[in-house]
């Protein structure tokens, strides 16, 4: 994220105009922004769903090894409709995704689409993920 980064909330979600319920047109340039001054910049998003939403709640850097060296400062995003974590890969300088396949496209059209990046499943409605003092992940679900 970078200083003055505006997401476009809530005149575009993910990479659509809002449209009451559904998605709009898709837009890389959103209109009608609140511009902080005009010193707001739009950025569009590194990774978005589509069709099911995961309803993301946390993103965090595991900065541990404790889940094995293979995750150690990995992005992993939380989400409250599904219940599942999933684990994104960055690039060497940490700024951008490391995305496969169907993927690379930076969209989630369907939820198969996911289970290459799916680290846990099953955990109900996820509100809040932290790495503990001990270098564990912990989450909190309903």
């Amino acid at each position: 994220m970078r200083r003055s980064f505006n997401s476009g909330w809530n005149k575009v979600q993910g990479l659509w105009e809002t449209n009451e319920n559904f998605p709009g047109n898709v837009t890389t340039n959103p209109t009608g922004l609140f511009n902080y001054h005009n010193t707001g910049q739009y950025s569009t998003p590194e990774f978005t769903w589509f069709d099911p939403s995961t309803g993301p709640t946390t993103i965090i850097f595991l900065d541990s090894t404790k889940l094995g060296g293979q995750y150690l400062n990995n992005l992993f995003v939380s989400g409250f409709h599904d219940g599942n974590i999933y684990r994104l890969n960055l690039d060497k300088a940490r700024t951008g995704l490391l995305l496969d396949s169907s993927l690379q496209d930076r969209v989630a059209n369907c939820k198969n689409e996911t289970r290459e990046i799916a680290f846990a499943e099953g955990f109900g409605g996820i509100t809040d993920m932290k790495v503990g003092p001990d270098g564990y992940l912990y989450i909190l679900s309903l």
